[in-house]
């Protein structure tokens, strides 16, 4: 399933252990590219384009992961994080910064950072990792 740039989607596992992921970027291709590598390892319970939606996902139940995508230079991933009331999360659970910009990740509050190009091995290790951590 392909995920409308306009609408958040629900993929559902049969396996209530996979963990639940919110993917948020402000690029089509590189939002289609995290959401195929992610595959059906997860469950995405969100994502959208920034600037196409206005829903909230706030109330899209227990979160696990966060990865906000930045293909734009001038946009900032953690506006898009507040644009969807997900702005609580912060310091709750684990949020992947994937950008272009170098940007260092601060574990004592649960900012990871991946420098965008990256590998689909890198991309799958580092998500792997953090879902592990927040088990």
């Amino acid at each position: 399933m392909i995920a409308s740039p306009a609408h958040p989607i629900a993929l559902q596992s049969p396996d209530s252990s996979v963990q639940r992921v919110v993917v948020l970027s402000d690029h089509a291709r590189l939002l289609k590219l995290l959401l195929y590598l992610l595959g059906s390892d997860y469950t995405v319970v969100g994502c959208l384009l920034q600037g196409e939606s206005t829903e909230t996902l706030a109330d899209s139940g227990p979160i696990d992961l966060v990865i906000l995508a930045q293909g734009e230079l001038d946009s900032e991933p953690l506006i898009m994080l507040s644009e969807v009331g997900l702005g609580y999360l912060l310091g709750q659970v684990p949020v992947l910064l994937i950008t272009e910009r170098r940007i260092p990740s601060a574990p004592h509050n649960r900012i990871y950072s991946l420098a965008h190009p990256f590998t689909p091995d890198q991309f799958r290790s580092v998500v792997r990792d953090l879902a592990k951590r927040q088990a």
